[in-house]
């Protein structure tokens, strides 16, 4: 009676326990969902348990970049590096936490350093080196910019906003000719860009 009592604790134990960990909220679920403040505490609470959970602090960089909260991506991105240093999601999250609080040059360092360890054409890699043709572009490299939203559009040739920023890059290096085509292929994704139709009208008179 004893043993069969302790066997039906025990299994008791294990389903309670089963149980709060099937319910406990997955943090990229919630990130995933745009629920990023909620996501970045269960981050938080995770780093608490285990501090060298490389996963914790990436899904951590990602909510908080995505809720606006630049410093903490940065700090966080830095702690997690300290854990896993070539780490390629971490790198890129610290190249747009120093993006977005304007540290030009070390943002462009991260991007350098993520685009050359990826292999495959993907949409974040794409975002990158749209990142880094905004980057030229604050420091008046245009031609270094449309290189890199050349290679952004190859990767993702719909996006309307990236033809316009090439577009700009092009106008700015005297490119006209390839600025008014850039423009056009915004406005082949998007007909009711104002910004490209302006810009458009303006280049009439370059050509």
């Amino acid at each position: 009676m004893k043993k069969t009592l302790l066997s039906i604790v025990s299994i008791s134990f294990l389903f309670v326990s089963a149980f709060a960990q099937s319910t406990k909220p997955d943090a990229l679920v919630l990130y995933r969902q745009g629920n990023y403040k909620q996501a970045i505490e269960v981050c938080r609470g995770e780093i608490q348990v285990q501090p060298n959970n490389v996963d914790s602090y990436v899904v951590l960089c990602w909510s908080l970049l995505s809720d606006g909260q630049y410093s903490s991506a940065e700090y966080y991105a830095k702690a997690g590096l300290n854990i896993a240093s070539s780490d390629p999601r971490l790198i890129e999250a610290m190249g747009e936490a120093k993006y977005f609080t304007n540290q030009n040059d070390d943002a462009l360092s991260y991007f350098q350093s993520y685009a050359a360890s990826i292999k495959d054409m993907t949409t974040t890699l794409a975002r990158v080196y749209s990142y880094m043709g905004e980057i030229y572009i604050r420091k008046t490299k245009y031609n270094h910019a449309d290189i890199c939203y050349s290679m952004a559009l190859r990767i993702v040739p719909g996006e309307s906003a990236w033809w316009i920023r090439q577009g700009y890059a092009k106008q700015m290096a005297k490119d006209y000719t390839g600025a008014y085509s850039a423009y056009e292929q915004c406005l082949s994704i998007s007909p009711n860009n104002r910004e490209a139709k302006q810009a458009l009208e303006k280049l009439a008179n370059y050509l």
